[in-house]
């Protein structure tokens, strides 16, 4: 929103009336609002761990993430995202005029890419439960998966949502029978 705003309200003129260069700019810019996503993700992981010490509930979602390495990971996860986050900001405010207009589309599209790969995964699971003697390599689950693989580099709701996915994954070893028995493959 801020760019957005930053656009309308013209203090980009202001920048090329002090004569500074338009990329110095726009990658102070970009490192400003890159680090604004950092300190929130920093103070996400303090609160997850801080919810976590109060509840120390080995049953929730928080308790698996707040262990030792699973944190570190997170916080990584969510600082390579966040790289586009901020490439979306400004990349998305050249097609729309309003600020709001391009949050609601940019929601849309995130939430379509979110539901994509959930729908590619389902039935990527289910082509391997209908023909047990397919391999994992089948050009079928290949399309699938990399499919899945795109959305995750051009999305990064769907990147964080897979990253949760797979850190609860790694927790229940029945989960990772069964999806190894139903991918064939011998681990994820």
């Amino acid at each position: 929103m801020h760019v957005s705003k930053e656009k309308m309200n013209g203090s980009k003129s202001l920048q090329l009336i002090s004569n500074t260069h338009i990329t110095a700019y726009w990658i102070s810019n970009y490192l400003f609002d890159f680090f604004i996503c950092f300190l929130n993700i920093s103070f996400l992981v303090v609160v997850f761990s801080f919810v976590n010490a109060i509840r120390n509930d080995p049953a929730s979602d928080i308790y698996l993430i707040s262990k030792s390495p699973t944190l570190g990971y997170f916080f990584l996860v969510i600082l390579m995202s966040s790289l586009n986050w901020t490439t979306y900001a400004y990349c998305w405010t050249h097609f729309f005029k309003t600020d709001v207009n391009s949050f609601i589309v940019l929601f849309l599209l995130l939430g379509v890419a979110s539901f994509l790969d959930v729908a590619c995964s389902f039935i990527q699971i289910f082509i391997h439960i209908a023909d047990e003697s397919l391999e994992y390599n089948s050009p079928s689950s290949l399309t699938f998966y990399l499919f899945r693989i795109i959305l995750s580099v051009l999305f990064p709701n769907v990147l964080v949502k897979r990253e949760l996915f797979n850190f609860r994954l790694r927790s229940n070893s029945y989960c990772i029978d069964a999806l190894n028995k139903l991918l064939k493959c011998m681990h994820l």
